[in-house]
């Protein structure tokens, strides 16, 4: 991972770009159903990273979050995820390759209502969340707050007893804050952002059943606090995060490399990007016909940039002759380095 610099050069950027403070309304985003999102997770060095001041118009530099391993979550409706008669309000569903959630989703909130997966093989554990836990709430803009409360309990056979089954209660109070605006870079560009602080306060508790004796405490319960650092732009809720524990060390950080675009993020279908062609041997010609953009950025599917070439006319050719065989994506940013269009490609 790259040490959590301020690059010189960025920051020169970036000084001479004065953004607003946005709003992001629901419709702002998209269709969320057949959404893809790949992104980046950094493991080696996070405690060179920070996640910045909060207030207005800041600058974010989150160039240093590594890229160790992908992660890819897949957005799709509730009809094609398991057990979702278990979740009768749900308007969408998702899957990380291992589990399944399962979420309300509509102008005025997106909340997750619960879970699914395997958390001790074999069996697999339907978890709703009671009530649901409230992700994001719109119109969003800074100041803007909610928070709540929600449960769940996990319950699965011991085997071999005693005890014969084991449960976990889990209650989580949550904080939400919009606490800044402004530009945040990320390794694949620059956005015009909020930042939301999320933090969870949880409480865990382990039960054990033995047969004669019922559910018996095995244990103190324990507390959990963490912070996440949410970055937003009007395409998009899943720019990058950086999560804390209640005492500022960093747990986690990740960072969009990719995203399928949402039917909404398209305001007029000639600006659309297109490739040829696909697959590509060669040489790949990409065509955009957005008037403001002003860049083309190759990278591959572990967010390395392969190529940046600046955009003069509406047709770009690249020779592909030095690409190794397989999946590459490109990105289309304005003079700002905001991305307007993006798409993948195939080499052969």
């Amino acid at each position: 991972m790259k040490h959590f610099l301020f690059l010189g050069g960025i920051m020169l950027g970036l000084a001479l770009i004065s953004v607003g403070q946005i709003t992001i309304n629901r419709s702002d985003l998209g269709n969320f159903a057949g959404l893809t999102i790949i992104e980046g997770n950094d493991t080696t060095n996070l405690n060179l990273l920070s996640p910045g001041g909060a207030g207005i118009n800041q600058i974010w530099d989150l160039t240093g979050i590594g890229n160790d391993y992908l992660d890819t979550t897949q957005f799709i409706s509730p009809a094609e995820a398991p057990y979702s008669s278990n979740f009768p309000t749900a308007t969408l569903a998702g899957t990380d390759g291992s589990m399944f959630f399962y979420i309300h989703d509509d102008n005025n909130s997106f909340e997750i209502l619960g879970i699914c997966g395997v958390f001790l093989p074999p069996d697999t554990s339907v978890v709703p969340f009671t009530p649901p836990q409230k992700q994001a709430t719109f119109p969003s803009t800074y100041n803007t707050s909610f928070s709540g409360q929600t449960k769940i309990i996990v319950q699965f056979p011991n085997n071999p007893p005693p005890p014969d089954s084991v449960r976990i209660i889990q209650t989580t109070n949550y904080t939400s804050l919009i606490d800044g605006w402004g530009n945040v870079t990320t390794p694949t560009g620059t956005y015009s952002c909020l930042r939301q602080k999320y933090t969870k306060y949880q409480i865990d508790s382990t039960f054990i059943y033995i047969s004669g004796f019922g559910w018996q405490s095995a244990g103190t319960p324990t507390l959990d606090t963490t912070i996440e650092y949410r970055w937003w732009s009007q395409n998009s809720l899943f720019i990058a995060t950086i999560s804390t524990d209640g005492s500022a060390n960093i747990k986690d950080a990740i960072y969009l490399i990719l995203s399928t675009i949402g039917i909404n993020e398209i305001q007029n279908i000639s600006l659309v990007s297109s490739v040829f062609p696909n697959p590509a041997s060669e040489s790949v010609t990409i065509i955009n016909n957005n008037p403001e953009a002003k860049t083309l950025t190759i990278v591959d599917v572990l967010g390395k940039k392969i190529s940046e070439t600046f955009i003069s006319s509406t047709q770009v050719k690249l020779s592909c002759k030095n690409f190794n065989k397989g999946l590459y994506f490109y990105h289309i940013r304005d003079a700002n380095g905001k991305m307007i269009n993006s798409g993948k490609f195939l080499v052969k």
